[in-house]
């Protein structure tokens, strides 16, 4: 039971920010509502997808760049870090090491610190995302637990 109250604690302090170039596969693959996948694609939205504990998405930001939609991130992280300190921080991309690079020099100028790794993610994650999608998760502290 501490173990499982543990994880869940650990879970509830993570967030994963998604940035992805259309919204089509995570409709596909259940993440999303169809409805919110259609309002995406007539707006061309570049949005940034949250994902929550269950492992469901909602739009967190929305933007119609690219460049718009990693500030949206770094944004959202400056505020979740200001909130509670960010403690630790990955970045997984599609194919689009040159996008998780650039995030990366953002996340660490405002951080101090280098992220525990950069990496491709894998083909079944990136046929939720698409390629080209790049994601940034973190912990932030709270409590005994880290």
């Amino acid at each position: 039971e501490k173990i499982v109250e543990t994880i869940e604690a650990l879970r509830d302090q993570t967030k994963i920010l998604v940035s992805v170039n259309t919204l089509k596969y995570m409709v596909r693959s259940g993440r999303l509502s169809k409805v919110t996948g259609f309002a995406g694609k007539i707006m061309n939205l570049k949005p940034v997808v949250s994902l929550d504990s269950e492992g469901k998405g909602s739009i967190a930001a929305k933007a119609f760049s690219e460049k718009a939609n990693t500030q949206k991130i770094i944004d959202i992280m400056k505020k979740d870090h200001e909130e509670s300190a960010i403690t630790r921080y990955s970045i997984v991309h599609a194919n689009d090491e040159k996008r998780a690079l650039a995030m990366k020099a953002k996340c660490q100028e405002y951080l101090g610190f280098e992220p525990l790794y950069i990496m491709n993610i894998s083909t079944i994650v990136g046929m939720s995302a698409g390629v080209g999608s790049v994601a940034l998760s973190y912990m932030r502290e709270k409590g005994d637990l880290l």
